[in-house]
Parts: C-alpha cells; structure tokens; sequence
C-alpha cells in the first residue's frame, strides 16, 4: 500500500505540472484562469503533494520517532483539506465553468484514492495490537 501511495503521490505531482504548463485540451482553457491568492491552481498543486510526500517520506525514514503522530495527523488533515478543496473545484467547472478539464478531475481522483488508501491504513492500525 506504501508503493501505491508513493506512486499516486508522483502521479499528482507529475499532472500538476501536466497542468501548469496549459498543455490540456481547450476544454481546461477556462479552468486556468482560477488561482489561490494570485498563484496557479497547478503551483498550488505541486506543492500539496510535495508536502504530502514529505510527511509520507518522513514517517516512513524515521518510523520510531514520537513525533510521527503528529506527522500522520497533519497528512490526514492536508488531505481532507485537499478533498474538500476538489469537491470545490469539480462544482465550480459543473455550475460555474460548465465545462469538464480531464487532468482537474485525474488529480481530484488521485486526492480521492489518496484518501481512501489513508482510511484504509488507518484503520488497518487502529486494529494491531499495542
């Protein structure tokens, strides 16, 4: 389970760069117009799965630190957030844009997956014995 989140991880990370390079169809021109405080939703991207990289990078390098808890926390909290954020934006193309951008909706399948994958660990955890 480790390797496919650390694959999603690149994954959302290589379709934001995909992203912020406007090579997507005609059908995301109106999607890049959309940014958070003045930054390009495809930077702000980059860095959500260079954060959650890091807290999965971290965690899995130094496995008896105490802080990890903590660590694990703040990646399910970036991670709803994250969730959260792209029930917004697939709204926003349906009411707002009215119109579908492929690699929007690929990366709001990888946070979704990435969700699922971290409820599953969690409880998978929550079941060993301590």
């Amino acid at each position: 389970m480790k390797k496919m989140t650390f694959l999603l991880l690149f994954a959302g990370i290589g379709l934001s760069v995909y992203s912020l390079a406007e090579w997507c169809s005609s059908a995301c021109s109106a999607t890049h117009d959309y940014t958070l405080f003045g930054i390009a939703m495809g930077w702000v991207g980059i860095a959500l799965f260079l954060m959650l990289s890091g807290c999965r990078i971290f965690v899995a390098r130094f496995p008896d630190l105490s802080v990890n808890r903590y660590i694990r926390w703040a990646y399910s909290g970036i991670l709803a957030a994250a969730l959260g954020a792209e029930a917004w934006f697939i709204w926003i193309q349906h009411a707002v844009i009215q119109s579908w951008c492929p690699v929007c909706l690929a990366i709001a399948s990888v946070v979704l997956i990435l969700c699922l994958l971290n409820a599953i660990e969690i409880s998978i955890s929550n079941c060993e014995p301590r």
